[in-house]
């Protein structure tokens, strides 16, 4: 599954709070629900408070140097922990995570944090865990605070999800990340993503659309979430909410890439509407939408050959030729011009087409030369060009019988073929 190659990005919206914020000092006794102790010593929580400060102000150096005035075999386990969470703190700015996970330990094990506490700072270990991609040491931990959380909130199965996720185990994925999406109090693209490409592993395509739909209406002017809902109804052969999709996007003017423009001209080809998907490309090339390209030039002439519009496809097909690599697209030119019974305009795109060279098939111009000549009455001439195009098994029949018809001709002017 390539839909986010496992990669840092997935967990980057959460990632920047990976370290629980230092909790407001406590200058008098007091105790939590659960018990705890909290009492600071008026010099302690004049040195931490002045710590605290001094990071607030990005002064790591003072910072250090101020809690350096403690000693911290000396202090209380509520004072202890305190001063452990300043300078975790500081190594997760400092992106010493190592350092940073052993003073969240350090904190958690001085016995000064409360329950609530206890289970954040064992988050913001789990969360540190991952940032050094040690996916199974995040997800165990996770698990053991599931045990005693009394109401995880969303980032947190979040979180476990992405362990597993990480770690390859999606089927362990699913449930935190259904979870996570469930508990989302405001819509959170980073837990949608997830959950979604989890639906995509299984092909449960149905609700991967509506989960997808959910964020074409939450975040309207994400031009991805579009096109991702178009091509889940693709996988579902349902065609016509697929061009319905990019139709409604490409009318609120959310597309700004001109290969969405190009796809929407193709669903609207497949579902036989070609009126539109030329018009739509005919004014994407005027205002300089898309890049005037030969494959965007072939897709507007494709477009009007389908609406029989033939005459209205030359001048983008010849477009197309002139800044094609080879000659093929010139060919492409000559057929609408044979329809159009131009035999001139068959010859000179011929023309064009082998002097460009790298075709596909050089009989089928030849034949195609031959006729246009046959057709103009230079019969001479046409004869070289079916000689040549007899010399391949697959035109030899028919480029035979017009070698036939010419020596006719010469024996016989009045015959109808020659008029």
């Amino acid at each position: 599954m390539a839909w986010c190659n496992r990669e840092k990005w997935v967990y980057g919206l959460v990632i920047a709070l990976a370290v629980l914020a230092v909790a407001p000092v406590a200058l008098a006794q007091s105790s939590d629900d659960d018990g705890a102790p909290r009492v600071m010593s008026a010099y302690t929580a004049e040195i931490v408070i002045k710590a605290s400060e001094l990071v607030d102000k990005k002064d790591y150096t003072g910072a250090r140097k101020v809690l350096g005035q403690l000693t911290l075999s000396q202090l209380n386990p509520y004072e202890r922990s305190r001063v452990e969470l300043i300078l975790a703190r500081i190594d997760n700015i400092h992106e010493d995570y190592a350092s940073a996970r052993g003073h969240l330990q350090q904190a958690m094990a001085s016995g000064g944090l409360n329950t609530e506490e206890t289970g954040r700072v064992r988050i913001n270990i789990a969360r540190l865990f991952m940032i050094e991609e040690n996916w199974a040491a995040a997800a165990a931990l996770l698990e053991e605070w599931f045990k005693h959380a009394k109401n995880p909130d969303s980032i947190a199965y979040y979180l476990l999800a992405i362990a597993y996720y990480q770690m390859g185990d999606s089927a362990r994925a699913f449930a935190p990340a259904q979870k996570a999406v469930e508990l989302m109090k405001e819509p959170q693209a980073a837990q949608m993503e997830l959950l979604l490409a989890l639906y995509l592993e299984r092909k449960d395509y149905s609700e991967a659309i509506e989960l997808n739909a959910r964020m074409v209406e939450t975040w309207p002017r994400n031009e991805s979430y579009w096109l991702r809902l178009s091509s889940l109804y693709q996988a579902v052969e349902n065609y016509d909410m697929a061009l319905a999709v990019l139709q409604v996007a490409y009318n609120a003017g959310y597309f700004t890439q001109d290969s969405q423009t190009l796809r929407l001209a193709e669903l609207l080809q497949y579902n036989h509407i070609p009126q539109r998907c030329a018009r739509i490309l005919d004014a994407a090339l005027a205002s300089g939408a898309i890049e005037a390209t030969a494959d965007s030039y072939e897709k507007l002439g494709n477009c009007w050959i389908s609406a029989r519009e033939f005459e209205k496809s030359i001048a983008p097909l010849r477009q197309a030729a002139q800044l094609s690599d080879d000659g093929e697209l010139y060919l492409r030119l000559a057929e609408v011009q044979l329809q159009n019974g131009d035999w001139k305009g068959v010859a000179s795109a011929v023309r064009n087409a082998i002097d460009k060279g790298d075709l596909e098939d050089g009989a089928h111009a030849q034949l195609m030369m031959g006729i246009a000549l046959f057709k103009r009455e230079e019969l001479e001439e046409a004869r070289e060009w079916f000689e040549r195009a007899a010399r391949d098994e697959d035109y030899r029949d028919n480029a035979t019988a017009y070698i036939n018809a010419i020596n006719a001709c010469a024996t016989d002017p009045a015959a109808d073929w020659c008029q």
